[in-house]
C-alpha cells in the first residue's frame, strides 16, 4: 500500500468490527433499520433515503455486474 492509504485503510477485522458488533451485541437485540458507523447509530445520509437514486444505483449495479460477468 501507499503510505497515505495506510492512514485510512482498515484490516479485514477492523472493517468487519462494526457489523459484527451490531449483529452480536446483547444491548442491540431487536434494533433494526439503523445505520451504524464505528459501532454508533448515526443518521443515514440523505442520498440513502432517496428512493429514485437508490433504484438507479441498483439498476446500474445490475448492469455492471452482468457486463463484468460476460467478460469472464
Amino acid at each position: 500500500s501507499q503510505p497515505l492509504m495506510r492512514l485510512v485503510e482498515k484490516s479485514p477485522a477492523e472493517g468487519a468490527y462494526t457489523s459484527v458488533h451490531v449483529a452480536t451485541a446483547p444491548e442491540l437485540r431487536g434494533v433494526g433499520g439503523k445505520y451504524f458507523v464505528h459501532c454508533t447509530a448515526v443518521q443515514m445520509p440523505a442520498a440513502a433515503e432517496n428512493v429514485e437514486q437508490c433504484e438507479r444505483l441498483w439498476e446500474l449495479s445490475e448492469a455492471l455486474t452482468v457486463k463484468a460477468g460476460a467478460g469472464s
